[in-house]
């Protein structure tokens, strides 16, 4: 079976290529995603069974909120590009990545599959996440065609080695990570009230459940995310953990009156379909281990990680 995984060089993908390195990743440098002859001529060429399509421009709160027009704008142009090629080329099977962040603010209960066009999302969120939620729906218009299955999973918030430690446009571990070795075992501060909400799913486990997916032909989950659905930790908690494998002892919330600086406040998911289909067998990395891992090769690599030149 031949692979080709978009966004091979990012975070999801290098993960990847620890498992299958015999599949064919795809990096920015290698194909212009935002130019449709370019990917179209590079899926004619390499004729994959099934894309993997990890690419994006993704961010943490901030850079959502700061920059939403762009954030839908160019996922908008990018999915499009690839999920029309690989059809006019005929790939039969395509992966798309969400996110969390996609489901609609304030349902407050733990959501399903069935609840992804239930509202709209998250402000702070909202034109990444619509970007993503209309790929979503070119995937049911696509699965239209006999024989074609083209399915998106929405994992919880990813983090791991070779990820994007930006102060401002990563996510919020490695951001906090970055922060907390700077901070040379004095105080580290943390953007809001550190009260929010989140799972978290280490990327090499979503390696492997997407490798699972592929070689098995799991057709139906949609959530990826650590058991069980209520496992959720706040952001001061996870400050904590991240400060503990730098000697940090002091820990400061910076409350702001912008509500963007707590972004949504919890959006809580059930694995409850993910977890039918890969059986009581697949074991989760948890959270304290991931960071601890993340926390190692951060210090190994630094300062050649992505997001370390600020």
């Amino acid at each position: 079976m031949r692979v080709l995984v978009t966004g091979g060089t990012g975070l999801v993908g290098r993960a990847i290529q620890n498992f299958r390195p015999d599949w064919i990743f795809l990096g920015s440098k290698d194909c212009n995603l935002n130019d449709r002859v370019a990917v179209q001529a590079l899926l004619t060429r390499e004729q994959p069974d099934v894309v993997i399509h990890l690419a994006a421009n993704v961010g943490g709160l901030f850079k959502n909120e700061n920059q939403r027009l762009e954030m839908f704008q160019s996922n908008l142009l990018l999915n499009q590009n690839v999920l029309d090629c690989a059809f006019e080329v005929g790939i039969k099977r395509v992966l798309c990545c969400l996110s969390t962040c996609v489901f609609p603010d304030g349902l407050n209960r733990i959501m399903t599959e069935d609840d992804l066009h239930a509202g709209e999302p998250h402000h702070s969120n909202f034109g990444y996440a619509y970007a993503k939620r209309i790929m979503e729906v070119q995937c049911r218009l696509f699965n239209e065609t006999p024989g074609f299955h083209y399915q998106c999973i929405i994992p919880t918030n990813i983090y791991g080695p070779h990820d994007n430690f930006h102060f401002e446009d990563a996510h919020v571990i490695p951001a906090l990570i970055h922060k907390a070795f700077l901070c040379d075992g004095e105080t580290l501060t943390i953007m809001g009230t550190g009260t929010p909400k989140r799972q978290f799913i280490y990327s090499g486990d979503l390696a492997r459940i997407f490798v699972r997916l592929v070689e098995e032909e799991i057709l139906d989950p949609k959530i990826i995310c650590s058991p069980p659905a209520n496992q959720e930790v706040t952001i001061l908690e996870v400050a904590q953990q991240i400060a503990q494998e730098f000697g940090i002892s002091n820990i400061v919330p910076l409350q702001k009156e912008e509500p963007t600086q707590d972004g949504q406040p919890i959006k809580t998911v059930t694995p409850a379909l993910l977890l039918s289909l890969l059986g009581d067998h697949f074991q989760f990395t948890p959270l304290e281990q991931g960071i601890q891992e993340t926390v190692e090769w951060f210090k190994k690599n630094y300062p050649h990680v992505r997001g370390a030149q600020i």
